[in-house]
């Protein structure tokens, strides 16, 4: 029989292990004032189907951007909230936009390669927005260190908040909900 000081110290444990792995710390950043914010680049990559997607296409948008890959932690550790997220906010203006990092993140060959990790993580996940495949360019262009990245990105393309871990999702359903308020 398992006495309450045992069970507390379990628990403590089991707190402890969690965040020295990593696990259940998340990630809050503030917008950055309008006037502060910088353009986003622009990118065309593209998705399972080989059909372009641009970033500049969601111009009049609100856009959560995701770098991620099918392998990092973090990343499969928030993209439900993403789905949700892109769910619940589509219809107000808010696109979703996943850059799926595998080819640099796992060393792949390349696209083929790539598309036969990332297609059956989107089919099994049920990723109801576009994922397209990230490319050397993209890479450098938003200086990718560490994944996950999540950028929060204005109507006018800016980048109004970035986060790099494992977002907080109330944090970013707050800034998406001001994003959405904001004037042109």
């Amino acid at each position: 029989m398992r006495t309450p000081l045992v069970v507390s110290l379990a628990a403590g444990l089991a707190l402890a292990a969690q965040l020295v792995a990593g696990q259940g710390k998340t990630i809050q950043a503030p917008l950055v004032p309008p006037t502060s914010r910088r353009l986003a680049s622009d990118f065309e990559l593209r998705d399972g189907n080989g059909q372009p997607v641009r970033l500049s296409d969601s111009r009049g948008s609100v856009v959560l951007l995701d770098f991620w890959a099918t392998k990092c932690g973090g990343c499969v550790e928030e993209i439900p909230h993403f789905i949700e997220i892109a769910s619940a906010y589509r219809a107000k203006g808010l696109r979703t936009i996943g850059v799926a990092e595998d080819i640099i993140y796992e060393n792949l060959s390349g696209a083929d390669q790539a598309w036969q990790q990332v297609k059956p993580f989107v089919r099994d996940h049920k990723m109801t927005y576009p994922v397209v495949l990230d490319d050397r360019d993209v890479h450098r262009a938003y200086n990718i260190t560490a994944l996950p990245l999540t950028y929060l990105l204005d109507r006018q393309g800016r980048i109004a908040a970035s986060y790099g871990g494992v977002v907080d999702r109330r944090n970013v359903e707050a800034n998406i909900a001001t994003l959405l308020q904001e004037r042109r």
